[in-house]
């Protein structure tokens, strides 16, 4: 269930659950950073509250696995989110 809603913790709610949350998911993803699904899953995790971490580890996924359409499709829906905010 890594990377779905059912693991969305909201700074503004609890934020010191969100930061030992944020922290966890960037320590796993320094410590395995040839796994895809890992990177992945800590973007996802990263994207509403901290972008431009998100489209990092998305980037980096996208060089681990260039023909794996999820990681274009991750980059778009950040990129798309964040022409929302600026309009």
């Amino acid at each position: 269930i890594a990377g779905t809603p059912f693991c969305y913790l909201d700074p503004i709610i609890d934020p010191t659950a969100y930061g030992e949350a944020k922290q966890l998911w960037l320590d796993h993803a320094k410590a395995q950073p040839k796994d895809a699904l890992i990177l992945g899953n800590a973007a996802k995790f990263l994207r509403l509250h901290d972008a431009a971490q998100a489209e990092r580890l998305f980037k980096e996924a996208r060089a681990l696995e260039p023909k794996n359409p999820e990681w274009f499709d991750q980059l778009a829906q950040l990129y798309s989110r964040q022409g929302a905010k600026d309009s």
